[in-house]
Parts: structure tokens; C-alpha cells; sequence
């Protein structure tokens, strides 16, 4: 399905312009492919959730929606090494350096091999520390040991899918960003069909858990057997790992460990906030809301993640306007579509939500209200951070994330106990992103007045 898309996308921009660059061909076809990619893959989570709910009950439903976060939480345990990875070779790809593909890939291989390493000794001694019952707020009676279980299971999993997921960073340095939407997409059929057999085997939670996070993994595996089949001259070898590669995969990769950091704690440091102070079924409640609004704000992002490597691209190759007008043009387009995906959340939300789940996890109209709102300023957001992070500008906008985010948490924990999960929410949209968007802005229009002057040099 995928492949015909693709190719009725390139048969219409070569009928269109013919003087459409190969950039702008490559980046229709990756934002086409990303944004049907990412719709048919939430999709069938909007079809799976009432599935999973009715099969495990509220109560590990919420638990399971605790580790999905908290997995989400860790996302930033490659240290950066995939994003350094991707925007050295998207740097590269923009000077013609044919020479330092191979190199970089070997040292990004041999780097987050040592990394997960060292990450895993830790994870295993501070699990002996800390206990995870804090972490789901149980009460007693009810079955901390199966969510321990499923929690150690799946991070467990998740650090072995780390190397394996790195063809994605280097498909994406080559602006080669359809292919990963494929491979994302068999993914998800994958995890679609794991989930009716878990339940049609009875796994209980800790097997349903495992095998939805490993089900993508096989996708990534196969297409990186193949993909290093069909570029020999790429595949791995310690003799090509080096400190001057390792520093330039590294020099732009512990920022980005910065930056997915924060957007993993804002992303779920509330609904561990939630666990902890109201318990998993407010964290069901929450998720929900959460769900069915980020149907539209994921579409949007994965849409617009194309765009990271092609202006790294375009910034080496000096061309400003490209950058500018692609930025101004992202904008106004995200903001109709959010506006209009808003406005459709507040109207029918709930009513979608009880039709979809009924009416024993249903959240409030103001919890709808608030993340409706989060989904456009957080859109927003993400068009300005796809210039800064494919240009290498990782520096001030983690540090701007770092204290708006916390503060947002911060806020958003003193608040919970009392006022609840809509709290949570609103202190995450007025700290987080809303306050976030002017120093972006000014931060971007800095990177965009940088190309010029770095091309009147030349």
C-alpha cells in the first residue's frame, strides 16, 4: 500500500514541477509517508486500547500504561549516539564527503554497544535500591510482583532493540526517511497482531507487555540484515572505529541526550506523577485523553521529522531561503491542522471516548480542553526544534527545555494531590510549551541568519 503511495507522491511532483529538487521530492515523499505511516499506526493503537482495557481491567491497564511511559522515559539511553549518528551523516551528505559514512557507522556501532553496557550494569544495581511499588502506587491486594515482572521484562527488551534500531538514524542521515516509515509501519502490524495473540494465548499482562515491545524489533532486525547485505562497504568493522568520528557522532550526540531526555520526562514524567500521587486508574483516565488527542499531534510530528536531516542538509549547502520558507510554510500548515483537530477534540472528544470505551474510564471535558491546546503549542514547537536539531543547535534549546520542564513538574506534582490529572495537564501546556515558543523562535531565526553569513564567507 505504502509503495503505490510512493510512487503516485513522485509521479505527481514530477508532473508538477519539473524543477523540483531531489530534496523536495525526497522530503513530499517522507512527510507523505510519515503522516500515512503514522495514521494507520495509531490507528490500530485507537483499536487495540479498548481491546487491551476490556482484557486486562483498569487497574493493569493503568500499570501497563506506567510502563509504556516509563520506557518512553528511557528513550534517551543510546546517549545521543543515533541522533549524532544521523546528523553526521546528514552533514555529510550536504559536503559530498563520501569518505566518512563507513567510519562514522562503525564507531556509532562500537559506541552504543559500550554504552548499553555500562547502562545495564546500572539499571541492575540501582534496581536493587529503589522499590517499584512507589512507582505504581498499588494497593494491597493487588499484584505488584506481575507488574514488577513486566516492567523488568520490558526494559530488558528495550535495551537489547537500542543497536538494533540504529538503521533508522543512518536511513535518515541519507534522507532515506520513506523507508523507515515502511519499516515503521510493518512494525506496527506486527505489534497489532501480538497484541490479539497474547490475548487469544492469555498472557496476562507481563506477555502481552513483552511481546508488544519486541514485536517491532523484528522489522528493524530484518531490514538491517538486509540493508548491510546490499551495502557491504558499510557494514561495521572495528578496524574503522576512531576517535575523530566518535567525537563528531558524539560532539552533537550528548546535547541531543539532553533534548530527548526532556521530551521524555514531559512527555511521561506526568503520567508517572499521576501513578504515583492518584493511582493507575486516574492514569487510564489520563492516558486516554492522552491517546485520542495525540492521534493528531503524533501524525504531525512523525510528519515533520523528515524534515530534521533535509535541513541539516540544506544548512551545509548554504541555502537560507530553502530554510526559511520551509520553516514558514511548516508553520502555518501545522497551526490550520491543529487548530481544526482542536477544535474537533473539544466538540466530540468525550462523546468519541464513550463510544469507543464506554463509560467506566471516561476523563473530563477540561482534560480534553487543555490537551487539545497542548497539541497545537506543542506542534509548534516541534517546527522550530527540526531546524535546531538538524543544524546542530542542541545547546540553548535543551537548556530553555531544561528549566521550563522542570518547572512545569515541579508545578505539576505540588498540584496533583489536590486538583487532579487536569492540573497536571495545564501546568504542561502553560510552563512547557507555551512559554517554551518565543525562545525557540528567537533561537531559530539566529540559526536561519547564520546560513547567510557562513555562505557570504564562501
Amino acid at each position: 500500500m505504502l509503495e503505490l503511495f510512493q510512487k503516485a507522491v513522485l509521479k505527481v511532483t514530477k508532473g508538477k514541477s519539473a524543477s523540483m529538487s531531489v530534496r523536495d521530492t525526497k522530503l513530499l515523499l517522507s512527510i507523505s509517508t510519515a503522516g500515512l505511516s503514522k495514521f494507520i499506526g495509531l490507528g490500530s493503537t485507537l483499536i487495540t486500547i479498548p481491546i487491551t482495557l476490556n482484557y486486562l481491567g483498569p487497574v493493569q491497564f493503568g500499570i501497563w500504561m506506567v510502563i509504556s511511559g516509563f520506557i518512553g522515559f528511557i528513550g534517551f539511553s543510546d546517549l545521543g549516539i543515533g541522533m549524532g549518528l544521523q546528523n553526521a551523516l546528514s552533514k555529510a551528505y550536504g559536503e559530498n564527503d563520501k569518505a566518512s559514512p563507513k567510519y562514522l557507522i562503525s564507531s556509532a556501532y562500537f559506541t552504543i554497544f559500550f554504552a548499553i553496557t555500562i547502562i545495564t550494569i546500572l539499571m541492575l544495581l540501582l534496581g536493587n535500591l529503589f522499590s517499584t511499588s512507589k512507582l505504581f502506587s498499588l494497593k494491597p491486594g493487588e499484584n505488584l510482583q506481575e507488574a514488577t515482572n513486566a516492567l523488568n521484562y520490558c526494559l530488558m527488551a528495550f535495551i537489547a532493540g537500542v543497536p538494533i534500531s540504529l538503521v533508522g538514524r543512518i536511513l535518515n542521515g541519507y534522507q532515506k526517511n520513506y523507508i523507515t516509515n515502511n519499516i515503521s509501519l510493518l512494525g506496527q502490524i506486527i505489534s497489532l497482531f501480538s497484541i490479539f495473540l497474547s490475548i487469544w494465548l492469555d498472557l496476562g499482562l507481563v506477555g502481552l507487555a513483552l511481546l508488544y515491545i519486541v514485536s517491532p524489533l523484528l522489522a528493524l532486525l530484518g531490514y538491517s540484515l538486509y540493508f548491510f547485505k546490499i551495502n557491504f562497504d558499510l557494514v561495521p568493522r572495528i578496524t574503522r572505529v576512531n576517535k575523530i568520528h566518535i567525537k563528531a557522532i558524539m560532539s552533537s550526540g550528548l546535547w541531543t541526550v539532553f533534548v530527548k531526555f526532556i521530551y521524555a520526562v514531559k512527555m511521561s514524567g506526568p503520567v508517572i506523577i499521576i501513578s504515583a500521587s492518584l493511582g493507575a486508574v486516574a492514569v487510564a483516565e489520563y492516558s486516554i485523553a492522552q491517546k485520542l488527542i495525540g492521534v493528531g499531534a503524533m501524525v504531525i510530528s512523525m510528519a515533520l521529522q523528515p524534515l530534521w536531516s533535509v535541513y541539516g542538509e540544506a544548512y551545509y549547502r548554504g541555502d537560507r531561503d530553502w530554510v526559511e520558507q520551509t520553516l514558514a510554510k511548516s508553520i502555518k500548515i501545522v497551526l490550520l491542522l491543529t487548530v481544526v483537530g482542536g477544535a474537533i477534540f473539544v466538540l466530540f472528544g468525550l462523546q468519541v471516548i464513550e463510544v469507543w470505551l464506554g463509560n467506566s474510564v471516561l476523563p473530563s471535558f477540561l482534560l480534553i480542553v487543555f490537551f487539545s491546546l497542548w497539541m497545537i503549542a506543542s506542534s509548534v514547537n516541534i517546527c522550530f526544534t527540526m531546524v535546531l536539531n538538524g543544524t546542530d543547535n542542541f545547546r540553548n534549546q535543551s537548556l530553555f527545555s531544561v528549566v521550563f520542564v522542570s518547572a512545569a513538574l515541579i508545578i505539576a506534582y505540588g498540584l496533583a494531590p489536590n486538583y487532579g490529572s487536569v492540573s497536571v495537564i495545564l501546568s504542561m501546556l502553560l510552563v512547557a510549551e507555551l512559554c517554551l515558543i518565543p525562545f525557540f523562535y528567537v533561537e531559530t531565526k539566529k540559526v536561519i541568519s547564520k546560513i547567510k553569513s557562513e555562505h557570504l564567507r564562501e
